[in-house]
Parts: structure tokens; sequence; C-alpha cells
């Protein structure tokens, strides 16, 4: 059952109607324009414009704009997606399907990119005010502290054990 919070897509017979995917390139085409007086669109264009708020592609059908990742997997599947949809590699605009997968919120998190503002180079790794470096982990909502290190290295040994350990397939270091 899909959460009351994500909007549900529109029946598989209209994408498939609409639209053409290669799962080998991730490339969702128009098969046929989506309105007659659609005036920009011809059947075989590439569908979708990178969304403003999230760097994510989306589509417009009958006024109401989807993420093209969860076109592509109601296409693929048969069903809406229930919660989120992960891009592996981390890419917003790779829909390969091989690409996909289904997450909760707190499994596409940990996937996230390294911050901007990340001086170290490795997520949950810290140096702290000349004293040693700090290595922790997110899960179910908490901090874990994995201890303080003299050596990065082994900071940053420490994180990663615990990635593999408590993140599993979604584990991302960098």
């Amino acid at each position: 059952m899909a959460r009351a919070d994500i909007k549900a897509l529109p029946s598989l017979e209209v994408l498939r109607h609409l639209f053409v995917y290669d799962p080998e390139t991730g490339v969702l085409r128009w098969r046929v324009k989506p309105h007659p007086s659609a005036q920009r669109i011809k059947p075989g264009d590439v569908a979708g414009t990178v969304g403003i708020k999230h760097g994510y592609l989306v589509v417009g059908i009958s006024r109401v704009y989807y993420y093209v990742h969860r076109i592509i997997w109601k296409m693929q599947t048969g069903a809406d997606p229930v919660d989120q949809i992960d891009h592996r590699d981390g890419g917003k605009l790779n829909n390969r399907w091989l690409n996909l997968r289904a997450a909760d919120n707190g499994k596409n998190r940990w996937n996230t990119k390294l911050a901007k503002n990340n001086r170290s180079g490795v997520k949950g790794v810290t140096f702290e005010h000349g004293r040693a470096w700090l290595a922790q982990i997110g899960k179910d909502r908490a901090q874990i502290r994995l201890g303080r290190f003299k050596n990065f290295d082994d900071a940053v040994a420490a994180r990663r054990d615990a990635e593999i350990r408590l993140h599993g397939e979604f584990a991302r270091s960098t």
C-alpha cells in the first residue's frame, strides 16, 4: 500500500500509451503527443525536464508534474512505488533500470552524497578541536558514536565497517 502523502501516478495503461522507456539508457521518451495542443512535444522526444526544487527529471501529464523515476518504476513493475525510489549511484538524472531501487526515507538518506561542507572527505568522520578524529553514524534516528581515533585511517575504517554492518547495500562513504 502506497503512502498517503505520495501522489498516485496515472494508470499503467496511460503511462504505456504516453511513453516508451529504454532500461539500458534510462531514457523515457514520448510515444505520442500528450495532448493535441502540445506544440513543442513530438513522438520520440525525450520526456522530462530537470525540476528546480530537487534536481530530478519531472514530466507534466494533464497539468500535474511527476518524477520520471517514479513513472519508470510503475512502467517496469506495474505498480506505484510504495515509498521512495533511490538512485544507487546518487545520480539524480541516471534513470537506468539497474540504478533504481525501492527505499524508505532512512535508506534513501544513507545513500546521499557527501555534504559540500564536509572537510574530511568521508561521511561521519570529523576532527575534534585538535584532539582526535571522531567517527559516527546514524541509524534509526539515532547518532551512534563509533569512537575517537588518533589516526584518520582508523576512524575511516571504523565508519566503513559500521556502514556495511548497519546500512548494507545502501552504504555510501563519499
